[in-house]
């Protein structure tokens, strides 16, 4: 079970130009007001590899408020493949899609969801995006750095770890979790590169690191524990000193406008939401999570504020979580409102939030 996402972002992937711009010595003409707006989200849903299930692409179209089904293959006539694990937009309106089990990375238009091109590289884990370019980390244990406009691999780290997942970048860092060995045991460290991907140090935190979030300045962490007397915990690190403080327990977290969301779902326990606020530091509740049988993964449009959770679905025979059903997504207000409920599929791991921006004149 994958308890973590990337992370969602904003980014400027369009561009209408809604009035004209006067050429004229007019010195009275209006000045132009950029206005980012939200279109929709994409759910990135795994499938099931030991099932024969691939994993598939719905999008939800804000406007009318409808989920679209398999919206990769109905474009593009061809499936996902096997696991595909995460997915990030680029500086330039594309949608990165790491497909572990193909070993490749698929690139596609993200308002048409036309395929673009393809990466080849073994076990593709988790996205980080900056200005110009992707990064992802692998299950060979390197990290990859890929000019988002022309797809090229320019830069690749030495290995670093072996199973590296979680990866995000702040204060000109690279931080990427290495978390288990080809032999399921379990890391305890976060690796810390440079931009060029030259190692710099290791940052030990609790054991098994999956996710890693960052909104530029702060980085927050989230380790499984071993699933046994380890727990999942929350852990922020200091950008400045490296220093590692703990925040609380959490499967999975979200970045919000001010605060951050948490998300904690050990096995066999009741799931548990909460809140906490940058500006006070204080933890609260965010919802009761009944319309939520077993959560997957969160996100925070950055526009909206809403907060999305995914969710497995409940088997009628056995009654425990299904990972061959279609799964569904769970909307709510910032304030914890319940809103809608919206069908995806099997094993719903990543949600992207998408957005263009438009120009006006006054």
């Amino acid at each position: 079970m994958k308890n973590y996402l990337a992370i969602s972002a904003c980014l400027l992937t369009s561009m209408w130009m809604l009035s004209a711009c006067d050429k004229s010595d007019n010195t009275d003409t209006p000045p132009f007001i950029k206005e980012t707006l939200p279109d929709g989200l994409a759910v990135l849903n795994e499938g099931n590899y030991a099932y024969k299930i691939n994993g598939s692409l719905d999008y939800l179209d804000y406007q009318d408020d409808n989920m679209l089904r398999n919206v990769f293959s109905s474009v593009n006539g061809r499936s996902l493949g096997g696991t595909p694990n995460s997915a990030v937009l680029s500086s330039n309106g594309e949608i990165f899609i790491a497909t572990t089990d193909e070993n490749r990375i698929e690139i596609m238009d993200a308002f048409t969801m036309k395929s673009t091109g393809h990466i080849n590289i073994r076990q593709p884990r988790e996205f980080v995006v900056t200005e110009s370019f992707v990064y992802v980390s692998s299950y060979t244990g390197k990290v990859y750095k890929i000019k988002d406009d022309t797809h090229v691999i320019v830069d690749s780290s030495e290995v670093v770890g072996a199973n590296l997942e979680g990866i995000a970048v702040a204060k000109g860092h690279v931080y990427v979790c290495n978390s288990t060995n080809a032999d399921y045991s379990y890391n305890s460290n976060v690796v810390m590169l440079d931009t060029e991907l030259n190692k710099l140090k290791d940052i030990n935190v609790v054991t098994n690191p999956t996710q890693l979030v960052s909104d530029g300045s702060r980085v927050y962490l989230v380790s499984q524990g071993n699933y046994y007397d380890v727990k999942a915990e929350v852990q922020q690190i200091d950008t400045k000193t490296d220093a590692v403080t703990t925040i609380g327990n959490a499967t999975a977290i979200a970045l919000g406008p001010n605060g951050l969301y948490m998300v904690n779902a050990p096995w066999g326990a009741v799931p548990t939401y909460t809140y906490m606020d940058f500006t006070t530091g204080i933890s609260k509740k965010f919802i009761e999570g009944t319309e939520i049988f077993n959560p997957y993964t969160i996100g925070v449009d950055p526009l909206t504020s809403d907060v999305y959770i995914s969710s497995l679905s409940e088997d009628p025979e056995t009654h425990y979580s299904s990972y061959s059903m279609d799964g569904y997504l769970t909307r709510y207000k910032a304030d914890g409102t319940f809103v809608k409920r919206y069908p995806c599929g099997v094993n719903p791991g990543t949600i992207l939030f998408i957005s263009h921006v438009a120009i006006f004149q006054e």
